[in-house]
């Protein structure tokens, strides 16, 4: 398994968008991991991306999702199994180096969610073709053709086909079983032989990184734009 490289990964619509708030969870990153490249990508680098990764096999699944959100969900996955390193959303504030507790060596780094539903998919990292990122990658095209398309109609369909819920079933489907994240976190054997170091929710969401969980907090202030706004407002426009 190849090491996790020196790679750090956000995004969002454009760098002259950014909201205020968000410059210093940005900071945070670069300032506590300065040895490692960061790359910065706009919804323009997101598509220039798809236009050429795997010879633009992807590129038509892209242009399929309905929301900027799932476009950049599907980025993540995409850009980590191309060049591997650590993603993390521009709502999130880096307390400790990934040099202190990121061994390079492991494969695929997650947390648990707090509810024990899902994995977080907000901050992960791995080598490039790790087989969750291809699993994850091929899952979303089988929901997506399975259905003709996103089907908008159903309920948390952002989770489904490219959120939580797909990157979950992704990396059960690697790990070979069906049990809760939390269940998972605890058998470091499992983990050890599938190439995944699974952490528990306050690693992540607390005592290593901070998720301020933007779409709640920072939906009222001015340049943000939230994916469950655009959802809402899809919604209204369709049905």
């Amino acid at each position: 398994m190849p090491e996790v490289p020196k790679i750090l990964w956000q995004s969002y619509k454009s760098i002259d968008r950014l909201p205020v708030e968000s410059l210093p969870c940005i900071d945070s990153w670069l300032r506590l991991n300065p040895g490692w490249s960061y790359y910065f990508c706009s919804d323009e680098d997101i598509e220039a991306f798809f236009r050429h990764y795997h010879g633009g096999s992807f590129l038509s699944l892209f242009e399929a999702m309905p929301l900027a959100v799932m476009k950049a969900d599907l980025w993540r996955y995409a850009v980590l199994e191309e060049f591997g390193g650590f993603y993390a959303d521009i709502d999130t504030i880096c307390y400790f180096s990934l040099e202190d507790w990121l061994d390079r060596q492991t494969g695929l780094h997650v947390a648990c969610e707090e509810e024990d539903t899902y994995f977080s998919q907000w901050a992960f990292g791995g080598p490039p073709h790790h087989c969750v990122f291809r699993t994850v990658l091929e899952l979303i095209r089988e929901r997506v053709e399975r259905d003709g398309g996103v089907d908008q109609t159903m309920d948390h369909y952002v989770h489904h086909y490219t959120g939580p819920s797909v990157w979950s079933d992704a990396i059960r489907k690697h790990l070979g079983v069906e049990k809760a994240p939390g269940a998972l976190a605890d058998d470091r054997a499992l983990q050890r032989r599938r190439e995944v170091r699974i952490y528990p929710p306050d690693h992540f969401n607390g005592t290593k990184i901070r998720h301020i969980t933007a779409s709640m907090f920072w939906r009222r202030l001015p340049g943000y734009e939230s994916w469950q706004a655009q959802r809402r407002d899809l919604a209204n426009r369709l049905f």
